[in-house]
């Protein structure tokens, strides 16, 4: 049995005979309900700016950090590759996962050459997945990279 979020005490409302006061009760029999929360993404913009060096004219601009260039993070990258990988789902039965239980569409490019493996934040998750001969890949398509663009030796 799972362990409880919520329990819910059920006490007999009548016998045969109409009493319904009951002194000694004991439970008898557990019963488990099980349902899925509603999930809510977690969804980050990431505005980056540019702007002119008062140095030498040119436009510098901001770079998207590292680890969130593939523009999904760790657990939804695991759960697709799960599904791509482990349960051999088809791209389009993704698509239709990713549009109609998590509630938003996903492009997952135009060929299995655009497939990236999946990021390594969260160890616990991929383990297993690596122990599955490389199994686990994902059919995200990778975002657009952001070089480092350095402006002069002037500016910091």
């Amino acid at each position: 049995m799972l362990d409880p979020t919520e329990a819910k005490t059920i006490k007999p409302k009548r016998c045969s005979w109409g009493n319904t006061r009951f002194p000694e009760l004991e439970p008898y029999y557990t019963h488990q309900f099980i349902e899925l929360p509603d999930i809510h993404m977690e969804v980050t913009h990431f505005v980056l700016h540019k702007g002119e060096c008062p140095c030498c004219g040119k436009v510098n601009q901001a770079s998207l950090p590292r680890e969130y260039r593939a523009g999904f993070g760790a657990r939804l990258s695991a759960m697709i590759a799960q599904l791509a990988g482990n349960q051999g789902d088809s791209r389009t039965l993704i698509q239709e996962f990713c549009t109609s239980v998590l509630g938003f569409p996903i492009s997952l490019g135009p060929s299995k050459r655009s497939s990236t493996v999946v990021p390594q934040p969260v160890p616990l998750i991929m383990k297993p997945w690596h122990k599955q001969q490389g199994r686990a890949k994902s059919l995200i398509s990778m975002g657009p990279l952001f070089p480092e663009r350095m402006c002069c030796s002037g500016c910091g």
